[in-house]
């Protein structure tokens, strides 16, 4: 695998001692990592909510966008799957997901526009005012659409099979 070293052409993994260490090794640093960066920047929350078709599930999936080296960098966070979509399901499942973050440190909400997602960020905008004694940034509904479909039209026109790749990583985490 690794003709150029002598240490590194020893090593071999199977694809479940793999999995482990993405999912066990690799992820929770990664995860502190970003944490410990955000926790020192202000940052952009992104929600969307989509059927997992893997789960048949609703399945919120959060973002985060922030200035990191010189550029905005958008970044996946957590994802957590929805019984019911009534706004205060996703406002308590929002609030786990991001509960190791520092939300004093957001500074606006991205979503897209379904009337419950709009009762949703009254809800959130009235908890943060609670908390902190400001108001989140309201500047319209989502930029994490612009995100997705210029994700998609990369992974159409490219033939590197990445939609079927992140297909079989879900199987294994």
């Amino acid at each position: 695998m690794f003709p150029d070293s002598a240490i590194a052409s020893e090593f071999s993994y199977g694809e479940k001692k793999t999995a482990y260490y993405a999912a066990f090794r690799i992820a929770p640093y990664l995860e502190n990592l970003l944490q410990e960066n955000l926790n020192k920047k202000n940052f952009v929350l992104l929600f969307d909510e989509s059927l997992n078709m893997i789960r048949q599930e609703k399945q919120m999936d959060i973002h985060v966008r922030y200035w990191h080296q010189n550029r905005v960098s958008t970044i996946y966070f957590n994802s957590v799957f929805l019984g019911h979509n009534r706004s205060f399901d996703i406002f308590e499942e929002f609030i786990s997901a991001i509960a190791k973050l520092k939300f004093s440190k957001t500074i606006q909400i991205s979503m897209d526009g379904p009337n419950v997602n709009w009762k949703f960020y009254s809800m959130l905008q009235d908890y943060y005012f609670k908390e902190f004694g400001k108001n989140l940034l309201n500047i319209g509904s989502c930029g994490l659409h612009i995100m997705h479909n210029a994700f998609k039209a990369g992974c159409i026109a490219s033939t590197w099979g990445i939609a079927e790749f992140f297909n079989c990583i879900v199987l294994f985490v």
